[in-house]
């Protein structure tokens, strides 16, 4: 029965050149943009090295105190008492935020507060230094590098695609050893080969560099992990932030179980149980209202299209966007998709009579002409499939997305599967309910 529905089906879409062309151009472009927003969203979302455990993660970014002061004010107003305007007066008390710092955090405060041992519901910690920029030469050619200063557990919670060597470990970080972790793509641009780096030297800041390890580098945009080398934080003079707050650090923790709301939730709670600095030791500001801008994985990646200071917030607008960008190279050709169905099939109307008189079912009918369809978008979605790999290859070996490398994988076919099948079925069940439910006599008479 199958292939007597693939043979009618052809030689449906072959009686009309022109309609067929005009779907299949349609359907393969609409396609191939939902199949590109596929790949770039599990490229940026997706569990991928080096954030395999991206669903246990939760970040800590930045350090907020201010000083709310309380300003009372009486408000005067007039009220008719039985015939008698009298005055009333009620007090209004309002807060102003007269002094605000925002940064990241000091390490002794984070160990102090956030660290393994005094966290219940986060299985791992690491503090990072992320911003640091470097000038290296190279034959009479400078080389501006990305570095991050990391503890040992960082690669315990990033899980780096190693390719040679071996990562930082805990000797590295005691001991402020000269130790380097170099990204491939570093290393192609340093030393002109990917391999066989191991102990050769990097000279950095006026000092020998010894490298110990080659990562795959990190093709998502995410200022954690995006560095070209990674050095012991260590290196970093510890005192410049002693006792402080505030310091150039974040933290990151993975969270037991996957249960990323327990450890933002214990974070919230731990913060509101930390003393204030006395003013002496904040340039003179008395704060008195204290914040961790902490947010899981997908909060964190929605920074990047809307900063909002509530992660919920950034990451509410980023599925309201999406939502909408959907509707829009979905919603709209399939609402164009339906009319030319509907037009197709309303002209076989007299077949589809002839086919009802002869004992055709309605059920029949409908899963002929939506097979029909599900076939035709299949053969958008192949199209579709094929200008979208073009389109990765290209933007991918152009930089167009600058970091950012689009996938290409199982997962990718297997949705861009779904996505295919789920637009046949959208956009032909409507005329195929339409014409199947139509009477024998109308159809022939219509004709």
């Amino acid at each position: 029965m199958i292939t007597s529905y693939i043979k009618l089906a052809f030689r449906v879409l072959s009686k009309n050149p022109f309609f067929t062309g005009v779907s299949l151009f349609g359907i393969s472009f609409t396609l191939a943009i939902l199949m590109l927003l596929v790949s770039y969203l599990q490229s940026q979302f997706g569990d991928n090295h080096p954030l395999g455990k991206a669903k246990s993660i939760v970040y800590l970014r930045q350090l907020e105190q201010k000083q709310v002061d309380q300003d009372t004010s009486w408000i005067i107003d007039s009220v008719l008492v039985n015939g008698i305007w009298e005055k009333d007066s009620t007090m209004q008390t309002s807060e102003n935020d007269s002094w605000t710092s925002q940064s990241g955090f000091g390490i002794d405060f984070l160990e102090k507060y956030y660290s393994g041992e005094k966290m219940t519901t986060s299985e791992n910690f690491s503090i990072i230094q992320k911003y640091g920029s470097y000038d290296l030469f190279k034959n009479n050619r400078k080389i501006k590098v990305d570095a991050k200063h990391v503890d040992h557990h960082y690669f315990e919670i990033f899980n780096f695609e190693l390719l040679e060597g071996r990562v930082l470990n805990e000797a590295d970080i005691t001991q402020t050893a000269h130790n380097v972790i170099i990204t491939d793509e570093f290393a192609l641009d340093y030393f002109g080969t990917k391999a066989g780096l191991t102990g050769q030297i990097v000279y950095l800041d006026y000092k020998d560099f010894v490298v110990q390890g080659v990562v795959k580098k990190a093709k998502i945009n995410n200022d954690y992990i995006d560095g070209d080398l990674f050095l012991p934080l260590s290196y970093i003079d510890r005192n410049r932030e002693k006792n402080g707050h505030f310091g150039p650090y974040a933290a990151v923790l993975l969270a037991k179980n996957g249960d990323t709301k327990a450890t933002l939730k214990e974070i919230e709670s731990i913060t509101k149980t930390i003393p204030f600095l006395d003013p002496s030791e904040s340039n003179g500001a008395s704060f008195n209202f204290m914040k961790v801008h902490a947010m899981d994985n997908f909060q964190h990646n929605t920074l990047a299209f809307f900063y909002a200071k509530d992660p919920e917030e950034s990451a509410g607008k980023f599925i309201y966007s999406l939502g909408l960008l959907i509707l829009l190279f979905c919603g709209v050709p399939v609402l164009n998709l339906i009319n030319l169905n509907i037009s197709r099939v309303m002209d076989r109307s007299a077949e589809i009579g002839v086919r009802k008189a002869f004992g055709a079912t309605s059920n029949q009918i409908l899963g002929q002409i939506l097979f029909e369809n599900i076939l035709l978008t299949l053969v958008g979605g192949i199209i579709g499939l094929m200008i979208t790999t073009l389109l990765i290859f290209l933007i991918n070996t152009n930089h167009w997305l600058d970091n950012i490398k689009l996938m290409f994988n199982f997962p990718f076919f297997v949705f861009s599967f779904i996505i295919a099948l789920f637009f046949g079925v959208l956009s032909g069940f409507i005329p195929a309910y339409k014409i199947s439910k139509s009477s024998v006599v109308k159809s022939l008479k219509n004709n």
